[in-house]
C-alpha cells in the first residue's frame, strides 16, 4: 500500500512537471521577451524624426503587441484561467506613446515648414531694407550735394547783391554830385562840382558789377557825355539856362532811372537770398530725417537678425521656462522693430518718399506675417509648446512602462525560481 501510494505521488509530480511546470517557464519566458521586443519597439517609436520612421516602428508595435497578448493568454491557460493584465497596460502605454508620437511629428513637421516660411520672409524683408537704404542713402546724397550747390549760389548771390549795393551807393553819390554842379554859381564852383563828379564817374568807371551790365555801361557813357556838356555849358561866358535845365533835368530822370532799376534789382537778389537761405534750411532738415531714416533702417535689420536667430533657437529648447524666455525675447524684440518702422515712416512722410513708403510698408507686412506665423493661436511658438507636452507626456508613458517591465521581470524570476525548487 505504501508503495502504492508513493508511485501516486511521482506520478502527479511527473504531471506537474511535464505538463504544467515545464511549459509555465518556457511561456514565462517567452512572455518576457515578447514584453521585451514590445518595449523596444516602442522605443523606436517614442524616438522617431520622421512619419517615415513613425509608420515603420508602429507596425512593428502591433506585432509584438500581439505576440503579449498570446504568449498571456497561454500562461493563463496553464495557471487555470487566472486573467494578468500586462497585455492591457502595454496596450494602453502603446497607444499614449503613438498618440504622443504623433502629434509631436506632426508638430515638428508644422515648425519646420513655418521656420523655412519665417527665414524666407526675414530674407525678404532685409533686401526690401537694403533697398530702401539705398534709396535713402541717394537721396541724403543728393541733398548734401545740393546743399553743397546752395552753399556756393548763396556766396554768388551776395557777392552780386554787395555789387548792386555799390553800384546804388556810387549812382547816388553821382546825382548829388550832379546837382552841385548844376547849381553852382562861378567858375570855382563849377571846377569843384566837376572834380566831384570826375571822382565818382571815375569809381563808377571801375566798379566790376558795372562793368558787366550792358545797360548801366551805356548809361555811363551817355551821363559821361551829359556831364561835359553841362560842364562846357556852365563854364561859358552867357549861359543858356534853358539847354543847362534840360540837360540837368535829362541827368536826374537818366540816374534816377539806374537808382530805380539798381534798387529792384537789390530787392529782387534779397529775395533770392531769402529764398535760398530757405532752401539751405530745408536741405539741412531733410538731411536731419534722412539720417533718422537710415539709423532705423539700420536697426530693423539687426532685428531682422536677432528674430531670425531667436526663431530658429526656438526649435532647440527643451523646456517649457526656456520657451517663455525666448517668447517674451522675440516679443520685445518686434516691439522694437514697430518703434523703428515708425521712425522710418514719419520720415518718409516728411520726405514725402512715396516710393520709399511702399518698400517700407512691404517690410512691415513681411515682419507682421512673421509675428503672426509665431504667435498665432496655432503659430509655432504654440505648436512647439505642444510638442514639449508632448514629449513630457511620452516621458511619463514611458516610465510607465518601466514600471511595467521591471515588475513583469521581477514576477517572472520569482515564479521560474519557485518552478525549479519544485522540481
Amino acid at each position: 500500500a505504501t508503495s502504492f501510494l508513493g508511485m501516486g505521488f511521482v506520478k502527479s509530480k511527473l504531471f506537474d512537471l511535464t505538463e504544467r511546470s515545464t511549459p509555465y517557464q518556457m511561456r514565462s519566458l517567452e512572455f518576457q521577451r515578447a514584453i521585451q521586443s514590445t518595449t523596444a519597439d516602442l522605443v523606436k517609436v517614442g524616438s522617431s524624426r520622421t512619419q517615415e520612421d513613425f509608420t515603420a516602428f508602429q507596425a512593428g508595435v502591433s506585432t509584438s503587441l500581439a505576440e503579449v497578448k498570446q504568449t498571456q493568454e497561454a500562461i493563463e491557460t496553464l495557471t487555470g484561467g487566472e486573467k494578468a493584465k500586462t497585455y492591457d497596460e502595454l496596450k494602453t502605454i502603446g497607444n499614449g506613446i503613438v498618440d504622443v508620437t504623433q502629434e509631436r511629428i506632426k508638430a515638428e513637421m508644422a515648425a519646420k515648414t513655418a521656420n523655412e516660411t519665417i527665414t524666407k520672409n526675414l530674407q525678404a524683408a532685409s533686401k526690401k531694407l537694403g533697398e530702401l537704404d539705398s534709396q535713402i542713402q541717394d537721396l541724403q546724397q543728393n541733398a548734401t550735394a545740393s546743399f553743397v550747390s546752395s552753399m556756393t549760389e548763396v556766396g554768388n548771390i551776395s557777392t552780386e547783391l554787395g555789387g548792386l549795393e555799390t553800384a546804388k551807393s556810387h549812382f547816388k553819390d553821382l546825382q548829388l554830385a550832379f546837382l552841385g554842379l548844376r547849381f553852382a554859381q562861378d567858375k570855382r564852383s563849377v571846377n569843384i562840382a566837376k572834380d566831384a563828379v570826375n571822382a565818382v564817374s571815375a569809381k563808377i568807371a571801375q566798379d566790376p558789377y558795372l562793368k558787366t551790365n550792358i545797360r548801366a555801361s551805356r548809361e555811363v557813357v551817355v551821363l559821361r557825355e551829359r556831364q561835359e556838356e553841362l560842364s562846357r555849358l556852365l563854364e561859358g561866358v552867357e549861359t543858356d539856362d534853358k539847354k543847362v535845365d534840360a540837360l540837368s533835368r535829362e541827368v536826374a530822370e537818366r540816374i534816377s532811372s539806374l537808382v530805380a532799376v539798381l534798387e529792384q534789382e537789390v530787392a529782387k537778389t534779397r529775395e533770392m537770398a531769402t529764398t535760398e537761405s530757405k532752401y539751405q534750411g530745408d536741405l539741412m532738415a531733410q538731411s536731419n530725417v534722412t539720417t533718422t531714416i537710415l539709423i532705423s533702417t539700420s536697426q530693423l535689420l539687426g532685428y531682422g537678425l536677432t528674430i531670425e536667430g531667436l526663431a530658429t533657437k526656438l526649435f532647440t529648447v527643451l523646456s517649457q521656462k526656456d520657451l517663455d524666455a525666448t517668447d517674451a525675447r522675440i516679443k520685445k524684440t518686434f516691439e522694437k522693430a514697430e518703434g523703428s518702422i515708425g521712425a522710418c515712416r514719419k520720415g518718409l512722410e516728411e520726405l514725402k518718399d512715396g516710393a520709399s513708403l511702399k518698400i517700407l510698408q512691404e517690410v512691415d507686412a513681411a515682419l507682421k506675417g512673421i509675428r503672426s506665423i509665431l504667435f498665432a493661436p496655432d503659430g509655432v511658438i504654440a505648436k512647439i509648446r505642444g510638442q514639449l507636452t508632448m514629449q513630457e507626456k511620452a516621458g511619463l508613458a514611458m516610465e510607465e512602462l518601466r514600471k511595467v517591465v521591471l515588475r513583469e521581470a521581477d514576477k517572472s524570476k520569482k515564479t521560474v525560481s519557485t518552478a525549479r525548487g519544485e522540481q
